[in-house]
């Protein structure tokens, strides 16, 4: 049963604990239409919902300040106390941003010979 669990938390939401935040990393397979579970984080309720276009963090209200999220390449400031929700690109879907592989072309065909 362990396994599961460590398969839901971490696999399919790329969970991590790392430089005093969370890192998230979303690759939800498309038969599995959504991950939710709930988790305690240095104190703080945080609800985690994925599916295969959303990601969406409820941290609970509380005194204390922002949770530092890494989720894209970025780092993202999370206020308690509100629905914080992100969309996310499924493996599958290309990139559209100066990154992505030019697209290929077929070559020219070969002239045909008239007689």
């Amino acid at each position: 049963m362990a396994g599961s669990v460590d398969i839901l938390t971490r696999c399919y939401t790329g969970l991590e604990l790392r430089e005093d935040m969370l890192w998230l990393h979303p690759v939800i397979p498309p038969e599995l239409p959504e991950v939710s579970f709930s988790l305690l984080y240095r104190g703080r309720p945080v609800q985690l919902e994925l599916t295969g276009d959303a990601l969406r963090l409820y941290l609970g209200p509380g005194p204390a300040g922002p949770l530092r999220l890494h989720l894209d390449d970025r780092v993202h400031e999370l206020a308690p106390g509100r629905l914080h929700e992100f969309p996310i690109r499924s493996p599958a879907t290309p990139r559209t941003d100066a990154r992505a592989a030019p697209a290929a072309t077929a070559p020219d065909p070969e002239p045909t010979p008239h007689a």
